[in-house]
């Protein structure tokens, strides 16, 4: 039995390069994936480390009523982000031999994990990182119960978030860092990751909530995840524990090599040695993307504010 279990529920239609996700999770032997979902897994090669749990989004918020004795507001699978500092009770059947659990997102291709996960880092601290594609919290009751307590010095609760179909973005905020805190918690906050701005076609990186390196492509091979041509020095690697590719529409084909392959802004392609003939091509900005990604982001807020947004932004200015 591994100590850390990922939870991934998922519901609709996976992510086209799903099998290059599942490939990578299988190199990363000693963290146990829970996957939750109604799709079928018949066509893809499922490693010994990834279960699936088949069930119904209904199913899952039958789950959740047993947690939260009021009622909540789940209106589709993208409101489970609010609810993943929950997993730990949601869960709690499935995570009762782990001695911690996670939660991850299905559009990332993971590197080696346990480079960057030490044992000196479990032993220390009670939650790992803290974004929505990867957090991972110590499985014992005054952690996994956290989030259910009355911050101190915040008008903003779990109540509020759990009572509108406004994606608060809960496993993410300030608000759940200090609940862990108010617990007694220590929280380890290295961004080590790979986490791509969608406002960029090249891979420009975030970390900490601020624009940092840019990467011509990302290499795997055989469970790392290495960026190549770190700032247009295409002499310059840097490993990260995974890459985040969040809102991105990514070409793949089947016949892409499983353990030797490039990352590239516009998909998934083989790798070769002449990678760096095309790196001037990947780096370049994209100015209709970035007018497209702004536009969208627009619609987004719009819809944001429509589902309660300004009464999360009104209280805590009260």
């Amino acid at each position: 039995m591994n100590r850390i279990a990922l939870i991934l529920p998922y519901f609709g239609t996976l992510p086209n390069y799903f099998q290059l996700w599942l490939c990578s999770a299988g190199y990363n032997p000693q963290i146990d994936y829970l996957l939750f979902t109604d799709c079928s897994l018949e066509n893809y090669e499922v490693p010994k480390n990834v279960h699936c749990i088949f069930t119904t989004f209904d199913e899952i918020k039958q789950m959740v009523s047993r947690v939260l004795n009021f009622k909540f507001v789940l209106q589709n699978p993208y409101k489970l982000c609010d609810y993943k500092p929950l997993y730990g009770l949601i869960f709690e059947d499935y995570l009762k031999e782990y001695e911690f659990w996670g939660h991850c997102d299905p559009d990332v291709i993971w590197g080696d994990l346990s480079h960057f996960i030490t044992r000196e880092h479990l032993e220390k601290y009670d939650r790992l990182y803290r974004r929505g594609h990867l957090c991972i919290y110590r499985n014992n009751e005054a952690i996994n119960y956290a989030p259910l307590q009355k911050p101190v010095g915040s008008r903003i609760s779990y109540q509020d978030v759990y009572r509108h179909r406004y994606s608060a973005h809960y496993d993410e905020g300030t608000l759940i860092e200090a609940l862990i805190r108010q617990q007694g918690g220590k929280q380890w906050d290295e961004d080590d990751f790979a986490d791509v701005s969608y406002f960029y076609k090249q891979f420009v990186l975030v970390k900490h909530d601020k624009l940092c390196e840019t990467v011509a492509a990302f290499r795997w091979k055989e469970g790392k995840v290495v960026g190549l041509g770190i700032d247009g020095n295409l002499e310059e690697e840097k490993e990260y524990s995974y890459v985040h590719l969040q809102k991105r529409k990514m070409q793949y084909q089947n016949n892409v090599k499983e353990n030797d392959y490039l990352i590239t802004p516009d998909g998934f392609i083989n790798y070769t040695e002449q990678w760096k003939q095309q790196a001037l091509v990947w780096i370049k900005s994209d100015k209709e993307f970035e007018k497209q990604a702004l536009k969208n982001n627009r619609k987004n807020q719009i819809k944001n504010i429509r589902e309660g947004a300004l009464y999360f932004r009104i209280k805590r200015l009260i």
